[in-house]
């Protein structure tokens, strides 16, 4: 039986990653003719629109838009979304929830909109919108940003974890804006992050403390070493921090979750320390290159080494590991930066091995990885249930 349901998420996994290599293909051989239409008013330029920003993200979009119970709360969303109204009377109500992001956002397309699935859509539109603005912003070599975002999982994580992955996206608007010097912007876009997941406020705090460290070989092995260490006792930290934060009471469960100890999710996560202590290793050997090219992007490398340190304790509190990708995604920018300041030959030859080593992480992760319990192929044009994912578990045979 397990046999059955390995091989069902290999397959999951297998069509991920073709489907992420064409869309990185085909973002690359679009990028290349250089396509775009610019924008101004009078003599003020307003922005410049690249035709292939535009066919990747209507693909990309559409998928996320249009998918049915994939997803690790796939279920739970879709009922938020659709009880809302009818567990709340006024937003007002909804605001004095903790929280309560996602529950305001729903109130207010379902206030515009009935259709079952508008909240997936909506935010499919606005979060694949922003993705793009930021790489085009950030970067220069936005096809190497793309394929780092697809094969490390973090498309895959913007149709599994949506309120996490809303608030990451705020954390980095908050982040982009105090280096711009925009205390104001900073300020709205963590209170919106925390508003949808609490953990967005302690990785701001941490962000800030760390934001002007040096990053260096040393700090790696510190991290490594500390989060193994840390790993160790996490557990009991945990519970002690948790009674003293009364609306976190609900996470308690988290803690000795039996599914902690599943060789899956163990795997998973181990298998993220892998390819992150790699590409951080190898970002710090060529940190002078990333410094040379963008000041920020060298900065920004101590979040990497911060996530590695997380990602580790997390080897056995799986639930964890959720707080190392908010700092492991600045490596979306800090890997095209690095790549930028080498000389072709050898920007060449380590492109190969990166990539190769990325795509068979985003199999391996796609397998194992527990933020997607369902392994869905149905879309809403399939005429198939909403279901949770322990009925659908039930439905083929497996249990979680």
């Amino acid at each position: 039986m397990m046999f059955a349901r390995y091989m069902h998420m290999l397959s999951w996994g297998l069509l991920y990653a073709s489907f992420s290599v064409i869309i990185c293909y085909l973002y690359g051989v679009l990028n290349n003719k250089g396509n775009s239409i610019s924008f101004s008013m009078g003599k003020k330029r307003l922005g410049r629109l690249y035709f292939a920003d535009v066919i990747i993200y209507l693909i990309i979009t559409t998928i996320s838009a249009i998918r049915l119970n994939t997803g690790s709360d796939f279920y739970n969303y879709y009922t938020y979304f659709n009880q809302v109204k009818e567990k709340y009377t006024s937003v007002k109500e909804i605001l004095i929830q903790p929280q309560s992001g996602y529950s305001v956002l729903s109130w207010i397309i379902k206030s515009f909109i009935d259709y079952e699935f508008a909240i997936f859509v909506v935010i499919a539109v606005l979060s694949y919108a922003y993705l793009f603005h930021m790489l085009r912003s950030e970067i220069d070599d936005t096809p190497c940003a793309l394929l780092c975002y697809m094969f490390l999982g973090y498309y895959a994580y913007s149709n599994n974890i949506l309120k996490q992955y809303i608030a990451m996206a705020f954390i980095m608007c908050a982040y982009l804006n105090h280096d711009r010097k925009k205390p104001v912007r900073f300020v709205l876009f963590v209170v919106f992050a925390t508003w949808f997941h609490y953990s967005a406020l302690f990785v701001v705090i941490v962000m800030y403390l760390v934001r002007r460290m040096e990053p260096s070989f040393g700090k790696y092995w510190m991290s490594v070493i500390g989060g193994i260490g840390v790993g160790l006792v996490v557990s009991h930290v945990l519970s002690f921090a948790i009674r003293l934060i009364p609306s976190a009471a609900g996470y308690e469960k988290y803690i000795n979750w039996r599914r902690s100890g599943q060789f899956r999710l163990i795997a998973a996560v181990a298998g993220m320390c892998v390819i992150y202590m790699i590409l951080t290793f190898v970002i710090l050997k060529y940190k002078e290159n990333v410094k040379t090219v963008n000041e920020k992007r060298y900065q920004e490398i101590i979040f990497l080494i911060i996530g590695l340190g997380i990602n580790l304790v997390a080897v056995r509190q799986w639930i964890i590991n959720r707080m190392a990708i908010y700092f492991y995604q600045f490596i979306i920018l800090i890997l095209p930066t690095m790549f930028s300041g080498m000389e072709p030959k050898k920007r060449k030859k380590l492109k190969t091995y990166l990539y190769f080593a990325m795509f068979l992480y985003m199999i391996f992760s796609s397998i194992f990885l527990g933020e997607n319990e369902y392994y869905s192929y149905n879309t809403v044009f399939s005429g198939d249930t909403v279901i949770s994912d322990v009925q659908y578990n039930i439905i083929h045979g497996w249990s979680r």
